[in-house]
C-alpha cells in the first residue's frame, strides 16, 4: 500500500447515506494542506489593525544608531570604518557630546570620533579628556567627579535654614532635562517624578524661574510657560506669586480668554483678589477687544503701561457683552479697590450702555428690581445670569444687571467721582430712572448723592446732566430709612 494513504475503517452509524461502504480510502497527496499562517481576519476577527507608524528615533550615540549599521574597533582614528561615518539626524557624537553633524573631527584623519563607542577603554578615556578638560590631570572619571563634588556639596557645606535651597542653586536644569521637558509638553502636571526610588521635585530658583519665563515670551511658547508656571516651586514667594499671577495673561495672548478667566477666579489665591483699577481695565479691554499690549512682564503692574504698543491677538475673538458683564462683577467681589473706583464703573457702563436702547416694557422694569437683587446677593463665584431673564430683553437685561450693581454700591458706599459715571446712561435716561427707584430705599444716601451730583456739576460741563438727575430725583419721594 502506498505510504501516503490512510484507511479509516467506519461503520455503518457514521455513513448512513452509502451502507456498503466499510472503508475509506484518503489520498493524502490530493488534500489542500492549509497555509501555516492563516490572515488576521481569519486568526482573531475581534483584532482590527486601524493605524500603525514606524517607531521615532531617540537622539542616541552613534554606535547605539539602530538605522545606520556600526562596526566596533578599539582605537581606530586614521579613517572611518566601514560605515562609521554615516549617522541619521539624531546621532550623537560619543566625544564632542554633540550632534554628529556639528562634530568637526567627524571623519578628521588622526582623530575620527565616528569610530568611538563606550566599549573601549582608549574612546572613554578620550571621552573624559575632552569633558573633565585640566581636570582630567588628578585621574578623574567624569562619574567620579560629579559624583565627589555632589557628594562634598550635599553632606559637608552647612548652610543656615533660610539658604538651604542654594544647596540645589547650582544645579540649574538643562531644557532637555526629562522633569523639566515633561512639564513643558504638559504630560507632568504635579511637577515631580519618582527616579530610582527617589522623588526628583522641580524646584528652581527665582532667578532661573525668570530667566526661563523670559526666554519662552520670546520664543511666544506661552502654553509651556503657563504649564511651567504653574507647577515649578521656587525659593522666593513674592517674586514667584507675581509670575504666577501673569498666568490669565498669557492665555489671553494664546487667544483662550475661558482659561484666562478661570485662572483669575480659582477657589483659592485668585490673582483678581489683587486687582488694581488699572489692572481691571486692561484686562477689560483685552476681553472686549481681542487686543493686547506687547510687553515683556514679570508682574502684572507692567500691564499697564502706557506706552505700550496693543497689537490684535491671533484666532481670538472680542468676548461678548454678557460675559463682560459676568467677568467685571465677579472682580468687583474679588477686588474691593476695582468695586470702589469710578473709572472702573464708567468704562463698565459704557459697554452696557451703548448703544443707546429702547425702553422695555414697564411688567419686565418692576421684575427685574427682584431678580437684579437675587442675583447680586447671591455668594456663587461665577456669577450665573437666569436664561430667562434674558430672553425677551437681552442687552437691558444686562444693563439693569450693571445698574442695579452701581446702585448696590452707592447705597453701601460714597462713589467719587459720580458724575462721568451717571453720563454713561444719557442715550438710556429710562435706566437712569430705574436706578432712583432703587435708591429711593434710603433717605439719607439718596440726598447725599444728590448734593455730591449738584457739587460736581457747578465745576463741570456736564450740568445739564446733573440738572435732569436732580430734577427727576425731585420727583421722587423716597420713603424715610428703616
Amino acid at each position: 500500500m502506498n505510504s501516503d494513504e490512510v484507511i479509516i475503517l467506519s461503520d455503518d452509524d457514521d455513513y448512513d447515506e452509502d451502507k456498503e461502504k466499510d472503508c475509506i480510502v484518503v489520498d493524502v497527496n490530493n488534500e489542500k494542506k492549509p497555509e501555516s499562517v492563516s490572515s488576521l481576519s481569519i486568526q482573531d476577527e475581534d483584532l482590527v489593525v486601524t493605524f500603525s507608524r514606524q517607531a521615532d528615533v531617540l537622539p542616541h550615540a552613534r554606535y547605539d544608531c539602530p538605522v545606520v549599521p556600526f562596526t566596533l574597533t578599539y582605537s581606530e582614528t586614521e579613517a572611518p570604518v566601514a560605515g562609521n561615518k554615516l549617522f541619521c539626524e539624531q546621532c550623537y557624537c560619543y566625544i564632542c557630546d554633540k550632534l554628529a553633524s556639528l562634530c568637526v573631527v567627524w571623519c578628521q584623519s588622526g582623530l575620527c570620533h565616528c569610530n568611538s563607542h563606550k566599549r573601549s577603554d582608549f574612546w572613554n578615556n578620550t571621552r573624559n579628556v575632552v569633558l573633565l578638560g585640566e581636570l582630567n590631570k588628578f585621574n578623574f572619571t567624569l562619574s567620579e567627579f560629579i559624583h565627589k563634588l555632589q557628594d562634598f556639596y550635599q553632606k559637608k557645606v552647612f548652610l543656615p535654614c533660610e539658604m538651604k535651597y542654594l544647596k540645589n542653586s547650582p544645579c540649574v536644569r538643562l531644557w532637555n532635562d526629562v522633569l523639566l521637558v515633561s512639564v513643558l509638553k504638559g504630560q507632568n502636571v504635579l511637577g515631580y517624578r519618582m527616579d530610582k526610588g527617589k522623588k526628583d521635585v522641580l524646584f528652581e530658583p527665582i532667578s532661573v524661574v525668570q530667566l526661563r519665563s523670559e526666554r519662552l515670551q520670546h520664543q511666544h511658547r506661552y502654553r509651556e510657560l503657563c504649564r511651567y508656571l504653574r507647577v515649578v516651586q521656587s525659593n522666593d514667594s513674592t517674586l514667584f506669586q507675581q509670575l504666577r499671577d501673569l498666568v490669565p495673561f498669557f492665555f489671553c495672548l494664546l487667544g483662550n480668554f475661558s482659561s484666562a478667566i478661570m485662572n483669575l477666579f480659582p477657589p483659592a489665591n485668585a490673582p483678581a483678589s489683587r486687582f488694581s483699577p488699572q489692572l481691571f481695565l486692561v484686562f477689560l479691554r483685552i476681553f472686549q477687544t481681542a487686543t493686547a499690549p506687547k510687553l515683556m512682564v514679570t508682574h502684572m503692574e507692567q500691564l499697564c503701561s502706557s506706552s505700550a504698543t496693543w497689537e490684535p491677538i491671533e484666532a481670538a475673538e472680542p468676548m461678548k457683552c454678557v460675559d463682560l458683564v459676568k467677568f467685571a462683577l465677579r472682580a468687583q467681589r474679588f477686588s474691593t479697590s476695582v468695586l470702589s473706583d469710578s473709572q472702573c464703573w464708567t468704562s463698565l457702563l459704557q459697554i452696557v450702555n451703548s448703544p443707546a436702547l429702547p425702553a422695555p416694557s414697564p411688567q419686565f422694569l418692576h421684575d427685574a428690581q427682584d431678580v437684579v437683587k437675587s442675583l447680586l446677593c447671591e455668594k456663587v463665584s461665577n456669577m450665573p445670569i437666569p436664561r430667562t431673564f434674558l430672553e425677551v430683553y437681552p442687552d437691558q437685561a444686562l444693563l439693569l444687571l450693571v445698574t442695579g450693581a452701581l446702585g448696590a454700591q452707592i447705597l453701601d458706599a460714597s462713589l467719587s467721582p459720580a458724575l462721568p459715571v451717571l453720563s454713561t446712561f444719557k442715550g438710556n435716561l429710562w435706566a437712569l430712572q430705574w436706578l432712583f427707584e432703587s435708591l429711593a430705599e434710603s433717605k439719607e444716601r439718596f440726598e447725599s448723592i444728590r448734593q455730591q451730583i449738584t457739587l460736581e456739576a457747578a465745576n463741570t460741563t456736564e450740568s445739564s446732566l446733573a440738572a435732569g438727575w436732580i430734577q427727576s430725583s425731585q420727583q421722587q419721594s423716597p420713603p424715610e430709612a428703616t
